[in-house]
């Protein structure tokens, strides 16, 4: 399965073999980078020869361009002996590359799969279901103040830095409830309006008198612990109060007893006398 063709490697060895055979001559590759400028795409001898050694990818106006003066179709090239193709992390069969080329894949079935893809698909996955694991396990805990929309959730992602993985440790290690970085962004941006870091700095700004450098590590110490046991103490007080909240939802459920199923009253249904 390795031994398969990256694309970028196939449309090298046609690129370089339709220029050496193009009629009535073959074509140099600054006389082909000349014939693409005619065309509107800035290409030079150096482009032409990144693309046969198959260390620059060509993109699809440049396709078009590069199979008009070739004097060829699309297709040619990216026409290959192989049966497979390397896409990126997928595997083509070769039929199902010039039918997709074509336009048309109709009765050609392939699975795109090798072991890269479907190692990152699984991880993917994964990643996936825990990033939203974690984000119903804070909406549980901090109501609407979690979106769950995807741009959301993306966001708190990205503000996750050193800090919160930090806290998120330390915190987690005392409380054992599934603390993590993402929850201490929620959280500080709950109880300040603004990050931990920020937070933190704006109380080590507000002391007064002269502060030195190693003043201002003993304050950002002091904030720190301060800050840790604030926040350790509204996690607790929240999952102590959805815990609660889960444990009596089922039994105050409407329309539900124990041994039946949900009450449903039908279209036409008589009411008992």
């Amino acid at each position: 399965m390795s031994n398969y063709p990256q694309l970028s490697e196939v449309i090298a060895d046609n690129v370089r073999r339709l220029r050496t055979d193009t009629p009535p001559g073959a074509l140099s590759q600054d006389g082909l980078a000349r014939n693409i400028r005619y065309r509107g795409v800035w290409w030079t001898r150096a482009t032409v020869a990144a693309i046969e050694t198959g260390r620059r990818s060509v993109s699809l106006v440049e396709g078009v361009a590069l199979a008009d003066v070739l004097g060829v179709g699309l297709g040619d090239l990216v026409s290959t002996t192989s049966s497979h193709v390397k896409v990126d992390l997928g595997i083509w069969s070769s039929d199902y590359l010039a039918g997709a080329v074509r336009g048309n894949t109709d009765g050609i079935e392939d699975a795109f799969q090798s072991d890269d893809l479907r190692d990152l698909i699984r991880v993917s996955d994964r990643g996936i279901r825990d990033t939203l694991g974690r984000s119903s396990l804070l909406r549980s805990r901090w109501g609407r103040d979690v979106s769950m929309k995807p741009a959301a959730v993306i966001e708190r992602e990205r503000r996750i830095g050193d800090v919160e993985v930090t806290i998120a440790s330390r915190l987690e290690s005392r409380t054992h409830l599934g603390v993590t970085g993402s929850e201490v962004v929620v959280a500080a941006d709950v109880m300040w309006q603004r990050s931990f870091q920020e937070e933190r700095e704006r109380r080590v700004a507000e002391r007064p008198g002269v502060v030195t450098r190693r003043t201002q590590q003993a304050l950002r110490g002091r904030a720190t612990r301060d800050m840790e046991a604030e926040m350790r103490k509204a996690i607790e007080a929240r999952a102590t109060a959805a815990a609660t909240l889960s444990s009596v939802a089922p039994a105050s459920a409407p329309g539900r007893q124990r041994g039946h199923g949900p009450s449903v009253r039908g279209r036409g249904s008589k009411r008992a006398r």
